[in-house]
């Protein structure tokens, strides 16, 4: 066990002795160790520290029928680099002794595709390295591979409108009060010059002729009127 082992170290680098090793631990003894500790010590309380660590590796070891081995070449990478690297080292602490590069290959084997292609590329000497180089190249696929949330892209093209736009523009107006268009013609009319000055040219020899004969009909009324002669 992990706390044993930390146990262990800090026992012997101060040197406690043996009898106050059970007083230390059980200070540091959390979740479901204490309720275990405390009905031992009713019953059958600890006479020393290596009574206690065969007592806690017997209670909270895993079992010997498992095989932390076959676990450890089955592990694949579900989450995290970091997650994946704290669950293979606990599986490779448990294994025993198994050669670095056979670490190293079961690591790589064990992370997603796009990272072990990556990895395998750089050819690193160690498993820190390995670690190393995944976490590089797992920070830039998350980075340039991170979708636009739903809610992002409905603000960037719905955005929320303006109170004064929605309470005080001018309503559209209905296609009821719009004015009725004229007919679009069929052909778009010729500009002749020519035409232009023709048709002016007419209207004015229509008018000259109309002129004279009003003048010609007023000449005649006046010459037709009979003046009485006793006055």
């Amino acid at each position: 066990m992990a706390w044993i082992f930390k146990a262990e170290q800090f026992f012997d680098y101060y040197g406690t002795a043996d009898e106050d090793r059970l007083t230390i631990a059980a200070i540091h003894m959390e979740e479901d160790v204490v309720p275990w500790f405390q009905m031992i010590q009713r019953s059958n309380p600890f006479m020393s520290w290596t009574a206690l660590t065969t007592a806690l590796e017997t209670e909270f070891v895993p079992s010997p029928f498992d095989c932390p081995q076959a676990a450890l070449f089955k592990l694949q990478q579900k989450g995290s680099v970091s997650e994946y690297y704290l669950r293979f080292m606990s599986l490779a602490n448990r294994s025993g002794s198994l050669p670095q590069e056979a670490l190293l290959n079961c690591f790589v084997s064990g992370l997603h595709t796009e990272l072990q292609r990556d990895v395998i590329a750089q050819s690193p000497p160690s498993l820190l390295r390995v670690v190393a180089f995944a976490k590089l190249y797992e920070d830039q696929y998350t980075t340039n591979t991170k979708p636009h949330s739903s809610n992002t892209i409905a603000k960037i093209f719905n955005p929320k409108p303006n109170y004064y736009n929605t309470h005080h523009s001018r309503p559209a107006p209905s296609k009821s009060l719009l004015p009725l268009l004229l007919p679009t013609p069929s052909t778009k009319p010729i500009y002749n010059p020519n035409q232009i000055k023709k048709n002016s040219l007419l209207q004015r020899c229509n008018l000259e002729e109309k002129r004279a004969n009003a003048i010609h009909v007023m000449k005649n009324s006046h010459s037709t009127i009979n003046v009485p002669t006793d006055i």
